[in-house]
């Protein structure tokens, strides 16, 4: 958030997290300021969906409905004050850790400091390896589990017998108002357990079991007070996610994997190999059974195709380097952490900062906003330069990136689009965000475009991007209609097979389409090789590449015949210039087109190759591997063997040394 008093943000933390929590109940915030800044973090609640909290969705809809926080300012000399006493005990705390004394600040609340129940206590930065027992499984490649520790289970047992007396029931009294961010116990599956309340919801509320993972909404009745004898045993339940994995092809993991994922952990001992400890999750590297450590749960989900490979964020990437590098970090503690406390630049002081006390001024502040927010721009020549708004009723008027390291294209596409009045802004309706495959905005383009020149490098060693639109004007020589004209530049490699599916895909709807009194069968067969050629263009891995820009851009100049890889169907119902026209590739280096008696002959080359190897390495190996058996003729020279001794002889003699020769060269 922007416009904050200059270098006082802090003073405002208080009024700033008081007003969020009052616009979205139940949220928790953690926030630093620097300069007339202020940085929001939110903490994930039970049930968020994603990687990325539901209040974050909130806050930031907020602001796209202009809905503005004020906040009540301290007078010039009471704020003056203020921050002396905080900047001097800034400086006192970095002199004393011996650390970089900056502008930026994070203040630690009485709440934050006074916890009454000790966190979980993860791994510290020199262990690599852990073992836990898994008690709750949210989604694949994330669940809860335990450490296995014989004493801390023994005390969470023993715990659990205490709880669940009769007496100690009656004891804790009914929470008939529950608060979201309070401790209680709740019952599940007739017992009860400790647990965090995460959310309120008229007489229901979400509670969260702090010892095993899983969440479950209860009544307002069932819920009761945590007695303070029950709050000394640090939370049990340890988050875990695998690391370097994400969902396939850029979508969410479906119902079956879950349940797949769950048959495979739920309730198993596991050795994991640590990766990093970001933000209070254990993110795993490896996870083996402890039962057969030849099962790689890693390996399992790859082999399936329920997961891809994914970066890993910066601070779980710098953990990870800290862990297995040699690093300085403390029990526990991760670099998202730095600063979240008396250590580095955070620090905190004897009270609260007190409220204004009076309305002395009021001044509004802007924001939130989100480096992780999706930006748009028309795909169309007539739509690259201008910003693309979405109708604010839209579930898409707030989209943000979950995966914000991957820097591939996103496709959002909308039935309805219109430009204001001052034809700056296109406003998006009826939109739909396709899932992030690598590659797609480019491969709907190449399917979908009635005519497409392939661009390619200068070195002629790759394919760079493509023009799409209704092709080039025949009079002219420009383009038929420049301002739907669209100019792609690639950011996956595209190869001749994809060109290929491509052409058949196009092919397919053209002998659909554009044909006359068609037997059910053809249809049939047509919509079949469109099944298949989409999926292999869907499913398709690509690598990565860095955008090329064209310096023919938004020019329909095609090269030479000569130069063209052509598909040979010109003038035929399967390309149709008034339907889709099939793509003719530019040759690069190393596949030239050649003719069926050039593949032929390249081929019997190839065999002969091979079939020399094969007579060299029977001729020398053992004779008690081969015994009497009699060898194979030579298909080079044309020449038959009775014996290995005949075979030997004719590898050395100068007639198949001159063909092997001339075979090579």
């Amino acid at each position: 958030m922007t416009g904050l008093p200059n270098n006082q943000g802090i003073l405002y933390k208080r009024q700033i997290e008081k007003l969020i929590a009052e616009q979205i109940p139940g949220c928790k915030v953690h926030s630093s300021f620097e300069n007339t800044r202020c940085y929001l973090e939110f903490d994930h609640a039970p049930g968020d969906c994603g990687v990325i909290p539901n209040a974050m969705y909130i806050a930031l809809r907020m602001s796209h409905m202009k809905d503005r926080l004020e906040l009540n300012l301290f007078e010039d000399s009471e704020a003056f004050d203020l921050m002396q006493r905080i900047l001097q005990k800034q400086e006192k705390n970095a002199h004393e850790k011996k650390i970089l004394n900056t502008n930026r600040m994070f203040l630690e609340t009485g709440d934050s400091r006074n916890s009454t129940v000790p966190k979980k206590s993860l791994p510290s930065d020199m262990m690599t390896c852990i073992q836990l027992f898994v008690v709750h499984v949210e989604e694949c490649g994330h669940f809860w589990a335990h450490e296995c520790d014989e004493q801390q289970m023994k005390s969470l047992h023993d715990l659990q017998s205490e709880i669940n007396k009769p007496s100690n029931i009656q004891i804790a009294a009914p929470i008939m108002n529950p608060v979201a961010g309070s401790l209680c116990i709740a019952p599940y599956e007739g017992q009860y357990f400790r647990a965090k309340i995460a959310a309120v919801r008229g007489n229901e509320a979400q509670v969260y079991f702090v010892d095993y993972g899983n969440s479950e909404v209860v009544n307002f009745g069932v819920i009761r007070q945590l007695l303070p004898g029950f709050k000394a045993l640090e939370f049990q339940a340890i988050e875990c996610v695998f690391a370097e994995i994400a969902p396939p092809m850029g979508g969410q993991y479906t119902p079956a994997m879950n349940q797949m994922f769950a048959n495979m952990l739920l309730e198993k001992l596991v050795y994991c190999e640590i990766y990093s400890v970001d933000k209070g999750v254990l993110r795993l590297k490896r996870v083996v059974s402890a039962e057969d450590q030849c099962v790689d749960y890693h390996s399992i989900l790859y082999a399936k195709g329920m997961v891809t490979k994914q970066e890993e964020s910066f601070t779980s990437q710098q953990n990870h380097q800290l862990r297995y590098g040699g690093g300085c970090l403390g029990q526990g503690q991760d670099p998202s952490e730095e600063g979240q406390g008396e250590g580095h630049w955070g620090f905190g002081l004897d009270e609260d900062i007190p409220l204004p006390r009076t309305s002395y001024k009021r001044q509004t502040i802007s924001g939130p906003f989100s480096p992780i927010e999706l930006k748009f721009c028309g795909l169309a020549a007539h739509g690259r330069m201008k910003e693309v708004k979405v109708e604010p009723s839209s579930v898409n008027a707030i989209a943000l990136d979950e995966e914000a390291a991957d820097q591939h294209d996103r496709l959002m596409i909308a039935a309805v689009s219109s430009v204001n009045s001052s034809g700056n802004r296109i406003i998006a309706r009826e939109t739909t965000l396709m899932p992030n495959i690598h590659g797609l905005p480019a491969l709907m383009c190449l399917l979908f475009a009635p005519s497409i020149i392939i661009r390619r490098d200068k070195q002629r060693k790759f394919y760079t991007g493509a023009i799409c639109g209704l092709g080039a004007d025949p009079k002219t020589g420009g383009s038929a209609f420049p301002d739907h004209d669209i100019e792609l530049e690639f950011d996956v490699q595209f190869d001749v097979d994809d060109i290929s599916n491509i052409n058949n895909v196009k092919m397919a709807f053209n002998v659909c389409m554009g044909g006359q009194h068609l037997e059910l069968r053809t249809v049939t067969k047509c919509q079949q090789v469109i099944r298949n050629s989409l999926k292999q263009l869907l499913n398709k891995k690509r690598e990565s590449m860095e955008k090329v820009y064209s310096p023919d851009r938004m020019k329909w100049r095609q090269l030479p015949d000569s130069e063209l890889l052509s598909h040979e169907l010109h003038s035929t119902m399967a390309d149709q210039a008034h339907l889709y026209r099939l793509v003719s590739v530019p040759l690069l280096e190393g596949n030239q087109q050649v003719s069926s008696e050039e593949a032929k002959q390249n081929s019997r080359i190839e065999f002969l190759k091979e079939h020399c190897k094969s007579l060299t390495k029977f001729a020398c190996g053992p004779r008690n591997v081969y015994g009497n058996v009699k060898p194979p003729p030579c298909e080079l020279c044309n020449v038959c063997f009775e014996s290995i001794e005949e075979l030997q002889a004719h590898i050395g003699s100068r007639l198949h040394r001159t063909h092997e020769y001339r075979l090579y060269n």
